[in-house]
């Protein structure tokens, strides 16, 4: 059983002993609970009598309120209605309020069995008679939902009484709306006269105290399913996350807007037939297709990608656009990612096109909608306060380590590589002493910074048999109260972020891409340091938070921070990331403009490997070395153009050549300002 389901069946049992008012035990959580049946205080909830007596006047109004917060009160008690389940969940949600709001709510199905993947029923209420007020708020809705032939899981209720306003642009505009899948209701007197008991009947229960004796009732009756209006809108519970019913159920006398009425009100048209629902979430992303006629697409395995993938390929080759499609359509396979951005090239990877570009296919504008929907893009300023700034521990978390010595002994080595150089640590008499102090530290659950400092200042007897420990390590205390002093990345301002908080948001339904921009950090040496920290916490994480589906940690100029040669803080845990990363479902995708930039390490543990033009006769020479291991000759590799890359991965054969496509969000030529990611930051913390 999943954690989830065992807090749901706790939860159900909680709200059964409030509602039936006594406290018991719960004797078994392995079976699901019976079905909700009426409990003694049934009785207390008389929704004929409410309903007879509610006021339904503001109805007679040409606006749209009245209407609108009825049906948003209604369509939360239908989101209470239905009882929470394992594989679906129900969401209402109201839209910002604005002066005329081009919808009223929607509901959000959340279907966890696949993938979460998300169906949205807008809904409007449109009382205008008034043709061109129609048309306008017509238009807005449509555009607010989304709703489309060509995007499944996007739906939209336009709730009005009486007939449509005349006109041939009204006409037009009501079939473009019919044909994109839109229901037109009518809603009956008997239905909005329910819909106001129900509202009344929850507002006495709050004021009265009783609130989860009518929840229990409301599952167990279920009103409003039975309703001509939600049966008409293809909501009856046991539809309500499935395909819409071919038919919907006729509705009673005097129901909802499909029926027909006497006298000048014309028959509303019936539903188009519905879009099907996403398919289950894919097990491979497409890469690109062969350079050869009718070449099928070539795809790259979901399971392969914590494997992690190599980009190698000059300035103007397209390995930016590579790159970012590689992030994009991961995410709307549901893996989230952290992209490090060093040059602010992926910092728009949450903004759309402002005009398609002339090479996107159908297939292409597709996802790039889907991808506005389903993918929130955090950007993220380290250094930068105006921004939304993200602050990171020196140190991992010991404890939220393991019992494995080799796993604690090397998140002890990085925190020593990452300390030694703050801490003035340059002798191996000193190094010692800190590798001491940290194993102490480890040992006894660790802890924050200050904390550590504070044991160096202090050292106990018998943590280092080196001579004058206690004196070096009050040394090495003095020298990192110094650096806290001189290096803003140690002032920890505001709330240490971990890496849950980077891959997964508010919104469990949006998969997210966190993208750490470093055009604030103004020394390399704050760049490789940050980076170097955000590893490490990554290492203590993924260890102790280990995803089967994936994630995703990328590097651009990845040669800057995992180097060939040379000493870098960010290498060695660079290094043990791509080594043991991948048992924990961490897949890295590193970027580089210099074939023999990275680190032996890195490449090697990167199982799938593109190769785009190189331009200098070294970079060429050394490019078509790396592909004849893998069996390829690459003699072009000079002459590629823009979006041509070898690809080759596990069970691929030698590299074959791949035209791969544009990305989704917005590319353009030039890469944002660093005040224009300030920007972009700012509009996105709010879903931090």
């Amino acid at each position: 059983m999943m954690p989830r389901t065992l807090l749901m069946r706790c939860d159900a049992f909680r709200r059964r002993c409030l509602a039936e008012g006594t406290v018991t035990e719960c004797g078994d959580l392995g079976a699901a609970p019976p079905p909700l049946l009426p409990s003694k205080h049934s009785t207390e909830f008389d929704l004929a009598a409410a309903s007879k007596a509610a006021d339904i006047a503001g109805i007679r109004s040409d606006e749209d309120r009245w209407l609108g917060q009825l049906l948003r009160d209604v369509f939360d008690l239908y989101a209470l209605e239905d009882d929470p389940d394992d594989d679906l969940d129900v969401a209402s949600k109201g839209e910002p309020d604005q002066r005329i709001p081009p919808l009223h709510g929607r509901l959000i199905f959340i279907h966890h069995n696949e993938n979460d993947r998300e169906r949205h029923v807008c809904y409007r209420a449109l009382q205008h008679q008034n043709a061109i007020a129609f048309q306008a708020r017509l238009r807005a809705a449509l555009t607010a939902s989304g709703i489309s032939t060509r995007i499944p899981d996007r739906e939209l209720l336009l709730v009005r009484r009486g007939p449509m306003p005349g006109g041939a642009k009204t006409k037009q505009l009501v079939d473009a709306f019919t044909a994109a899948g839109g229901r037109a209701i009518d809603p009956s007197d008997d239905d909005l006269r329910v819909f106001a008991g129900l509202r009344d009947l929850r507002a006495w229960a709050q004021e009265e105290g009783i609130s989860d004796r009518f929840e229990r009732w409301i599952r167990a009756e279920q009103p409003l399913a039975k309703t001509a209006f939600f049966q008409a809108a293809g909501l009856a519970h046991g539809v309500s996350g499935g395909a819409t019913p071919e038919k919907a159920p006729k509705p009673a006398s005097g129901g909802s807007a499909t029926a027909e009425k006497p006298g000048p009100e014309p028959k509303v048209e019936p539903p188009a037939p519905q879009p099907k629902g996403h398919p289950p979430a894919p097990d491979a992303i497409p890469v690109g297709h062969r350079l050869t006629p009718d070449a099928p697409a070539v795809s790259l395995p979901l399971r392969l990608l914590p494997r992690h993938t190599a980009i190698i390929a000059g300035s103007g080759s397209g390995n930016t656009v590579l790159l970012r499609r590689l992030v994009e359509e991961a995410a709307l396979a549901g893996l989230p990612a952290i992209v490090i951005d060093p040059n602010n090239d992926l910092s728009r990877l949450g903004d759309l096109w402002p005009d398609p570009p002339m090479a996107f296919t159908p297939e292409d504008a597709r996802k790039a909608a889907l991808y506005a929907e389903r993918v929130e893009v955090v950007v993220w300023t380290p250094g930068v306060h105006a921004g939304n700034p993200l602050f990171l521990s020196v140190l991992p978390d010991f404890a939220e380590l393991g019992e494995d010595r080799d796993e604690r002994q090397q998140a002890i080595e990085m925190a020593a590589e990452t300390l030694g150089p703050l801490a003035g640590a340059k002798t191996n008499l000193l190094r010692g002493v800190l590798a001491g102090a940290l194993q102490h530290f480890s040992d006894r659950g660790g802890g924050k910074l200050g904390d550590f400092i504070a044991l160096l200042a202090d050292l106990p007897d018998g943590i280092s048999a080196i001579g004058n420990a206690a004196k070096h390590a009050a040394n090495m205390a003095d020298q990192l109260h110094a650096a806290i002093a001189t290096n803003p990345l140690l002032k920890v301002e505001g709330t240490v972020l971990d890496p849950r908080h980077l891959f997964f948001g508010r919104d469990p339904a949006r998969t997210r891409i966190s993208v750490i921009n470093l055009s604030g950090l103004a020394s390399e040496s704050a760049r490789l340091d940050f980076v170097n920290r955000l590893q490490m916490a990554l290492f203590g994480w993924i260890k102790k938070n280990p995803q089967p589906r994936g994630l995703l940690y990328v590097v651009d100029e990845a040669q800057t921070f995992l180097p060939a040669q040379g000493a870098s803080p960010s290498l060695g845990s660079g290094i043990k990331l791509v080594a043991q990363g991948r048992k924990y479902g961490l897949g890295m995708i590193v970027a580089t403009q210099v074939p023999r930039g990275i680190h032996n390490q890195v490449v090697s543990n990167c199982t799938t490997q593109f190769f785009g033009r190189q331009s200098a006769p070294a970079t060429i020479a050394a490019a078509q070395e790396i592909l004849a291991a893998s069996g390829g000759s690459a003699a072009d590799i000079g002459k590629l153009e823009a979006g041509e890359f070898y690809f080759a991965t596990e069970g691929s054969g030698r590299p074959a050549k791949l035209r791969t496509p544009l990305c989704l969000s917005y590319h353009p030529a030039n890469p944002p300002t660093p005040e224009e990611v300030i920007r972009q930051a700012k509009r996105s913390a709010a879903s931090a």
